[in-house]
């Protein structure tokens, strides 16, 4: 009703001509400062609208470009799993602590197909979407973490004089930034599709894998030199 009265494209209906320039623009001010007034008292609503990401999973409309050529697309052009494998290949230090948000989204697309769609159909596809996606997603978080601190305990008991000799002669031996792999490492009750998960669990196991096989090559091959060698070693 006050968008009628002082708008300009309302025509012969128009009654703006008919009230004072200074009323018209408190009532313009008025109008622009209650525009967000529906959302603010909706405002559970409108929260679960913004934060839902659900959109960015499902992929119906590109699988009806294809014209039947295909029945699904592979991971690879999953975005949740593309942003996530963006982040574990890259090791960029600020994303790592971030590195769960992405898997919200497959929490958000199984909550729009059952509650809004009403499609088990698609709930299945995102659920065993999610189990190879997190079975890769353990195996090189793991891979990764292994490999951080592996790193950082060679910096450590490395000799100061086999890393000056290293300097003079142009190698640049550099300790691994600082990544907060113990955010991740904390994270004993991460919920993924009505599952609680035990993050730590999972990584401690396969970690323990790694570090066996690890230690076995070790062995291997100081079993495989002579005497000298291993004192030398």
């Amino acid at each position: 009703m006050l968008e009628s009265l002082i708008s300009e494209r309302a025509g012969k209906k128009s009654h703006r001509k008919d009230i004072e320039q200074k009323h018209i623009d408190k009532m313009i001010s008025f109008h622009r400062l209650s525009y967000h007034w529906t959302a603010l008292l909706n405002l559970s609503k409108t929260l679960e609208a913004c934060c839902d990401l659900s959109q960015l999973w499902f992929r119906e409309f590109y699988l009806e470009m294809t014209m039947g050529a295909r029945i699904q697309f592979p991971i690879e052009m999953s975005i949740p799993w593309i942003l996530t494998d963006f982040i574990l290949s890259t090791q960029e230090p600020a994303l790592i602590e971030c590195l769960l948000y992405q898997l919200d989204l497959y929490n958000d697309a199984a909550n729009y197909s059952l509650k809004r769609f009403k499609k088990k159909f698609l709930y299945d596809e995102c659920e065993a979407e999610v189990n190879l996606c997190f079975d890769q997603f353990i195996f090189k978080l793991s891979d990764a973490v292994f490999t951080y601190y592996k790193q950082i305990a060679s910096c450590m008991l490395l000799d100061k004089g086999f890393k000056q000799e290293c300097q003079r002669i142009g190698i640049n031996i550099r300790t691994p930034p600082a990544t907060r792999y113990e955010i991740l490492l904390r994270q004993r009750h991460f919920q993924l599709l009505g599952r609680q998960i035990d993050l730590n669990k999972l990584i401690t196991q396969r970690i323990n894998v790694s570090l066996l096989r690890s230690l076995d090559a070790a062995i291997s091959r100081f079993e495989s030199e002579g005497l000298f060698w291993i004192i030398v070693g």
